[in-house]
């Protein structure tokens, strides 16, 4: 069955994500003291959307690409990320810790696989470049905004976080509305 192999895959993604994040220790199973996400559980729901994709993109105004299996276990790996993440208390849009946001959307984009060649390298390049590159909005306004007392409560702070991943200038070149979805995730959890 393809839920085990693709767990085994995203569990050692997961490990490989723990070195940006210092010494802690590679995703666990839920339950564990310090994790906050279900893993699993996760898993579980995206394989559901994955085997059912085709009638809900039927139903759409604008459909949208196939899900496929590697989407998956990127989307898997980043939320092993996050999880990591949580369990180390580290705050991903906080001044100094910016580069895990663009840890995560490599991760969504390449999985933990880091042998890509010059394409990958160029992208990589760009989107950080793209990522640093805006005076106003971009990373510096999310910042802004995130630390801004004006919104309470998590899933406001989520959701504006996410409005302002998207909005021009749009934080990543690629896989936007997968990491926004990551980062609200890692914002709610926490």
């Amino acid at each position: 069955m393809h839920e085990s192999r693709q767990m085994t895959q995203w569990r050692e993604a997961g490990s490989a994500v723990d070195k940006p994040l210092g010494p802690v220790c590679a995703p666990a199973p839920p339950r564990v003291k310090g994790r906050r996400l279900n893993l699993i559980a996760i898993e579980s729901s995206l394989w559901a959307v994955y085997r059912a994709f085709p009638e809900i993109n039927a139903h759409l105004r604008a459909a949208r690409d196939p899900l496929s299996e590697a989407v998956l276990i990127n989307m898997m790996a980043g939320y092993a990320f996050i999880d990591t993440a949580i369990a180390a208390g580290v705050n991903l849009i906080g001044l100094g810790s910016l580069h895990h946001l663009l840890e995560l959307n490599r991760l969504v984009l390449y999985g933990a696989d880091a042998s890509g060649g010059e394409e990958y390298a160029s992208q990589l390049r760009a989107t950080e470049a793209h990522f640093y590159g805006h005076a106003e909005g971009g990373i510096g306004s999310i910042v802004d905004w995130q630390a801004s007392p004006t919104h309470r409560t998590p899933p406001r702070q989520a959701a504006g976080v996410y409005v302002r991943i998207l909005s021009a200038p749009q934080l990543f070149i690629e896989s936007k509305h997968r990491g926004g979805a990551l980062v609200m995730s890692y914002l709610l959890a926490r």
